[in-house]
């Protein structure tokens, strides 16, 4: 994701959405390239999964908090276009602290 594209999604919608959904891409990107790696897949994968603990920790506390932000109906239809655009679905469906239960293990074991 470009800082243009991170400076745009700060004006258009919350600050913490917008945290949040920089959070998904990166998670996504580093998904993908753990997937791709053949030769040696156990650093790529240590990355994904480093930084989904990350991402689920500081969700979490969020969450816990309650501060959770309130979104005006433009903001979350943009919310909703960059979910799409960026194609976050996946990541963004499931509640951040219960996200990838088992999906990274049972790739790291397989290969």
């Amino acid at each position: 994701m470009d800082m243009k594209a991170v400076r745009q999604m700060y004006n258009d919608v919350h600050p913490d959405e917008a945290y949040n959904l920089a959070c998904l891409s990166e998670l996504s990107m580093t998904f993908r390239r753990a997937e791709q790696e053949m030769v040696t897949p156990a650093p790529a994968w240590q990355d994904f999964v480093d930084r989904l603990r990350f991402y689920q920790t500081e969700r979490a506390l969020v969450t816990s908090a309650g501060d959770l932000p309130v979104l005006t109906p433009v903001q979350e239809r943009r919310k909703q276009e960059i979910i799409r655009d960026f194609g976050l679905e996946r990541f963004y469906a499931v509640h951040p602290a219960r996200w990838g239960g088992g999906i990274v293990p049972a790739k790291v074991l397989a290969r």
